[in-house]
C-alpha cells in the first residue's frame, strides 16, 4: 500500500545491558531515533497502521533495546542484542546474535559486528541483520538493521528495509583513525591466462545475484556475478565470485553520511543434484574452521593457482586477501561443499577485479557421472558515519552442471 511520506524518526527508549567479560545493567536514559535511510514506502507497507498512527500522533511508537558482549578471545567476541519495537500499539520483538571483533584505537577500542536474527511482522517472516557499532568507554551503541523478506530469493516481490537506531560514537577523526588502522589492498586484474590453462579449461556459465529492493539501489542492480568453469582434467568446477562495489552509492541513501560499502561476508559451495559423483575435496581449504589474522596466508599454495583460470595473475588473491582478517567456515561434503568467510570489521575487502575462486575436486572413479549446482553469497557493510548495515544480496545459483569421467 501507499502512504504519505514516512516521519523519517522514531523516537526510542533505550535500556542497556553491557558486558565485556562481566555484565552489568546500564540504564540510557536519553532517548534515540530510528531513521529509515532507504525505501521509506517499503517500511510503511510492511508496518501498515502503526505508521499511519505515528504519523497523525495518536500512538507514541518506542522501542527497547539490552544487549550483552563477551569476549572468550582478545579480539573477538559474541553479542547479544534485543530489541522491541511498539508501534502503533503493536509490539515488535527481536532478538539477534553474532561474533563482534575489537578495532584498538590510539585512546579507545572501537567493536563492531553483524548480528544476525528473524522475526515475524503481521504474519511475514524476515531475516533481520544488524550491524552494531560502539566505542569500548561507552555504555550506548549504534545500530544499523536490515529487515529482509525471508524468501528472497524466489520472492520478486521482495522487500529490504534500512534504517539505524541508537546513538552513533563515529566522527570524522574517528573514521579517518579507523581508516589508518585497517588493511585496505588495492590490487588491479591484468589478463594473465596460459595457453594450457585455457585448453583444458571451459566456460560453463555465468549468473547474477541481484540487490533485493529495485527501490533501494538505482544502479544496475547487480549486487554480485558468480562465473563456472570446468577442468576436464581433474575433473572439477571452477567458481569465481565478482563483487560490484560501485553499486552502493551516496545518492542512494535519503539520510545519513555514506562513507563506503565493502564485502562484508560471502560464500561460495557446490551440492550434489543426482548421480554417482561426488564432491571429493576444495583444492587448498585448510580443514576446521577458526578465525585468521591473515586470509592470505590461510590457504594452501594449491588454492591461488585457481585464479589464473580467470585471467588474473595467480598472485593477486593472496595480495588482495594478505593481512586482512575473517572468520572462516570451510565444509568438506560429499554432496554440499562451501567455504563461508565473515571479513574481520576492521579490514576491507572487494572483490570487483580480483575474483574470489574456489576449486571443487569431483570423485568419479573413472567411470560415475553427477550433476551439481554452484552458488555464492555475498553481503555488502553499508558504512555511515551514523551506523554500519549489513545489505545481503540474493542468491546466485547455476545449476545443471554436468561432470563425468
Amino acid at each position: 500500500m501507499k502512504t504519505k511520506k514516512l516521519l523519517a524518526t522514531i523516537m526510542i527508549c533505550a535500556t542497556a545491558l553491557m558486558g565485556t567479560g562481566s555484565v552489568g545493567a546500564i540504564d540510557v536514559s536519553n532517548p534515540s531515533d530510528i531513521v529509515v535511510v532507504a525505501n521509506n514506502d517499503s517500511f510503511c507497507e510492511v508496518f501498515g497502521n502503526g505508521i499511519s498512527a505515528y504519523e497523525s500522533n495518536n500512538v507514541g511508537n518506542v522501542a527497547t533495546y539490552s544487549y550483552k558482549i563477551n569476549f572468550t578471545e582478545s579480539d573477538v567476541g559474541r553479542a547479544e542484542l534485543k530489541f522491541n519495537l511498539l508501534i502503533g500499539g503493536e509490539s515488535y520483538p527481536v532478538e539477534v546474535d553474532g561474533k563482534v571483533f575489537k578495532v584498538p584505537l590510539s585512546e579507545d577500542v572501537l567493536i563492531k559486528g553483524n548480528l544476525y536474527g528473524q522475526t515475524i511482522i503481521h504474519g511475514e517472516e524476515f531475516q533481520v541483520d544488524v550491524g552494531i557499532t560502539k566505542l569500548e568507554s561507552q555504555d550506548t551503541l549504534s545500530a544499523g538493521v536490515a529487515f529482509t523478506t525471508a524468501d528472497y530469493d524466489t520472492n520478486p516481490d521482495a522487500q529490504q528495509i534500512l534504517f539505524y537506531f541508537g546513538t552513533p560514537c563515529m566522527t570524522e577523526e574517528l573514521w579517518q583513525e579507523y581508516q589508518d588502522q585497517r588493511t585496505k589492498n588495492n590490487v588491479e586484474s591484468t589478463k594473465a591466462e596460459s595457453d594450457a590453462q585455457a585448453a583444458r579449461v571451459s566456460s560453463v556459465g555465468t549468473k547474477y545475484g541481484n540487490f533485493i529492493s529495485d527501490n533501494n539501489f538505482s544502479d544496475s542492480g547487480r549486487g554480485q556475478k558468480l562465473v563456472v568453469k570446468l577442468d576436464e582434467r581433474g575433473p572439477s568446477i571452477l567458481c569465481g565470485l565478482y563483487s560490484y562495489n560501485d553499486s552502493i552509492k551516496a545518492s542512494d541513501f535519503k539520510v545519513g553520511t555514506f562513507l563506503e560499502a565493502p564485502v562484508s561476508a560471502f560464500q561460495i559451495g557446490l551440492r550434489k543434484d543426482s548421480g554417482i559423483a561426488t564432491i571429493s575435496s576444495m583444492t587448498g581449504v585448510k580443514g576446521a574452521d577458526r578465525y585468521t589474522s591473515d586470509l592470505g596466508d590461510f590457504w594452501g599454495a594449491a588454492f591461488y593457482d585457481i585464479i589464473g583460470h580467470f585471467g588474473v595473475p595467480t598472485g593477486a588473491l593472496s595480495e588482495l586477501l594478505g593481512n586482512v582478517g575473517g572468520d572462516v567456515e570451510a565444509v568438506d561434503d560429499g554432496a554440499d561443499s562451501y567455504v563461508h568467510v565473515d571479513i574481520a570489521p576492521g579490514d576491507y575487502v572487494d572483490f570487483d577485479d580480483v575474483p574470489f575462486t574456489l576449486e571443487f575436486n569431483i570423485m568419479t572413479n573413472g567411470r560415475n557421472t553427477g550433476v551439481f549446482n554452484a552458488y555464492s553469497y555475498l553481503t555488502y557493510q553499508a558504512e555511515l558515519m551514523e551506523a554500519s548495515i549489513p545489505i545481503r544480496t540474493k542468491t546466485a545459483t547455476l545449476a545443471g552442471i554436468d561432470v563425468g569421467p
